[in-house]
């Protein structure tokens, strides 16, 4: 499993799931539940990698100003969802989160909880036990914005969600 692999593997499920992130969810853990033990811990290894390059103010902010409100746990979710939409809409927002202006929220809110936990689903399914989990923590972060002028740090996302 390299980060290619990963891409098409989330491709794929999105691919097949008309849109909706409960069916995408459910066929990348058919597919994951293929692989070998191994293979889906190197898949979870790289959704935490990925995860880890979203924990931003910056994608924080945008998530915030999509869902109307964003705690620690919803912003979890919110990255679940980012990563759901695929390797481009992920890159982009990376890099400017405004981008995210042209991507569907198909659901109430940018949110894909269960997507944070296929890895580890698809593992039990394979070994009847819990996926060993890596050690780590989330690096910090300096917001630049606060709830009450976030609108200001992306005025177009605001414009479309905070009407």
């Amino acid at each position: 499993m390299d980060k290619l692999e990963f891409w098409e593997l989330i491709a794929d499920a999105q691919a097949m799931s008309a849109g909706d992130p409960d069916t995408q969810v459910r066929l990348l853990e058919d597919q994951l539940a293929s692989l070998r033990p191994a293979e889906i811990v190197r898949f979870y290894d790289i959704f935490v990698e990925f995860d880890t390059l979203a924990y931003t103010s910056d994608l924080w902010a945008a998530a915030y100003i999509i869902n109307g409100g964003c705690s620690d746990d919803g912003f979890m979710d919110f990255r679940g969802w980012l990563i759901a939409q695929g390797e481009a809409v992920y890159n982009r927002a990376v890099l400017d989160p405004e981008s995210l202006l042209g991507v569907a929220v198909a659901s109430e809110a940018a949110e894909c909880e269960s997507m944070r936990y296929v890895a580890w689903s698809a593992y039990e399914r394979v070994i009847g036990s819990e996926m060993p989990l890596p050690v780590g923590r989330k690096p910090d972060i300096t917001f630049d914005w606060y709830e009450d002028t976030v609108d200001a740090k992306y005025p177009k996302l605001a414009a479309k969600y905070f009407t």
